[in-house]
C-alpha cells in the first residue's frame, strides 16, 4: 500500500469518526424492564408536560437515543414510555425532561490578517 492510500484511509476514518461522535452527543434515555411479558415499548413525548402528542414504538428495547428523533435545540421536551404486549398497553411510566442543547461547532473565524512590526 502506498503512502497517499494510506493518508486517504486514515482520512476517511477520521471523518468517519468524528461524524459519528458529533452524532452521538445527544441524550440516550433508559428504563428499566417491566415485569411480566413484554412485547415492546412506546416512548411518548412532546414539548408540553402531561399531553404527550408523539410517540415512537421503540420496540423490545431499555433504551433509545434521541438523536432518531427531530428535537430542537433549546426546546424543552417531556418524556415517558409506556409498555405492551398481546393484552394491551401499561400506563405512564415516570416523566422526565430534556432540553436539548446544540453541539454545533462554531464557524471558523475569516479574515486573518498579519500585520507586520516594524521597529
Amino acid at each position: 500500500m502506498d503512502r497517499k492510500t494510506t493518508i486517504f484511509g486514515i482520512s476517511v476514518l477520521l471523518i468517519f469518526l468524528i461524524g459519528f461522535y458529533s452524532n452521538a452527543l445527544g441524550a440516550t434515555l433508559s428504563w428499566t424492564a417491566s415485569t411480566g411479558e413484554v412485547t415492546g415499548y412506546n416512548l411518548y413525548y412532546s414539548e408540553s408536560e402531561g399531553s404527550y402528542s408523539l410517540h415512537v414504538d421503540v420496540g423490545n428495547v431499555i433504551s433509545y437515543s434521541t438523536d432518531f428523533l427531530s428535537l430542537t435545540v433549546g426546546t424543552p421536551y417531556y418524556f415517558v414510555v409506556t409498555a405492551y404486549n398481546f393484552a394491551g398497553e401499561s400506563g405512564y411510566s415516570n416523566m422526565v425532561s430534556l432540553t436539548p442543547a446544540d453541539t454545533t461547532p462554531p464557524i471558523p473565524p475569516e479574515e486573518l490578517e498579519a500585520t507586520e512590526v516594524l521597529e
